[in-house]
Formats: structure tokens, C-alpha cells, sequence
């Protein structure tokens, strides 16, 4: 039977697609902090879904490799979001899995605050539909997951944005 993600990381990964034309930052919040990465680092006040749908992608990735090593391109080594999704990949590992198909959508993101290289976005972020194979030839079908809005909180790195926590909306 497959183990497949669980916990807060989990709903970190359940939406539809919705421009973000339409996304504005609230009153009063500043943008991403200036540095050596301000030129190329996605900005989640001008755009949090893209920030969001890039740390998603990173992370289905990560999954669907079963590599704990390329979860450092979504996550915070150390965050309670790297933990969760670093169980979940030794899981697949130890049990000789994969995920085929996974994949994350963001919609509805909306900044919430930003502030000395920590961002939180409230987002939907949605399942697909995707499988999960075994190397015995095994197969578990999971269905596409909605998702429900949740607060994502991001961490200013080196290398971008990445997840450390999400929380209820």
C-alpha cells in the first residue's frame, strides 16, 4: 500500500488555475527586500502565484523523483514543510515508489505580508490527478484534489523563494 503525502504538506498541495492579473499586494505591504537577488528572484507582491507555483513545481518535482536532495529547490532544510515532505520521500524510497503525474496548481493567491525576506500567501493549491507505481509494477490511482485555502509562508533563500509552513487560512 503506498504512503503518499501527509499532514501540513499535503494540503500544501490541493485548486483551479486563475490569472493573477487581478493580484494586487494590501495597503502597506512592501516588496521582496533588495540584494543581490532582486533582479532575478520572482517577487511575490508583484505576483504571488507565480512565486507560489514555482515552489509547487519544485516540489512535485522533488516528489515525483523521490529525492530528498531536490527538495532544497521548494523548501527550507530544517522547515517543518521540509520534514514532512522529506518522511514522505523516504516512504517512497524505502518502499520502492514513485509518484507518475503529479503535479500542483496554484489559484486565488493573495499576499498576505512580506517582510525581511519572509512572505505569507494565502492560495489554493490543487492535486492531479496522478498515480503512484511501484517497482513490483503495483499501481494506486489517486483522483485530482481541490484544495482549500491555506497560508503559505515563504522564506527568502540564495536560491529564491521556499516553503518552510503552512497553516489553516
Amino acid at each position: 500500500v503506498a504512503t503518499v503525502v501527509s499532514g501540513p504538506a499535503d494540503a500544501t498541495l490541493t485548486g483551479s488555475a486563475a490569472p493573477s492579473s487581478a493580484l494586487t499586494a494590501p495597503a502597506g505591504v512592501a516588496s521582496a527586500p533588495a540584494g543581490p537577488l532582486a533582479d532575478h528572484v520572482a517577487d511575490p507582491v508583484a505576483d504571488p502565484t507565480a512565486v507560489l507555483q514555482a515552489v509547487a513545481d519544485a516540489r512535485a518535482a522533488a516528489l515525483s523523483a523521490a529525492d530528498p536532495v531536490a527538495l532544497a529547490a521548494a523548501e527550507v532544510h530544517g522547515s517543518a514543510a521540509y520534514a514532512a515532505d522529506a518522511a514522505t520521500v523516504a516512504r517512497l524510497r524505502e518502499q520502492r515508489q514513485r509518484y507518475r503525474d503529479l503535479a500542483f496548481t496554484v489559484s486565488g493567491a493573495q499576499l498576505v505580508s512580506v517582510d525581511a525576506g519572509k512572505a505569507v500567501v494565502q492560495a489554493t493549491v490543487g492535486r492531479s490527478a496522478s498515480t503512484v507505481e511501484g517497482e513490483d509494477g503495483s499501481v494506486q490511482t489517486m483522483a485530482a484534489v481541490v484544495g482549500e485555502p491555506l497560508r503559505y509562508v515563504l522564506t527568502l533563500t540564495d536560491g529564491g523563494w521556499r516553503l518552510t509552513d503552512v497553516a489553516g487560512a
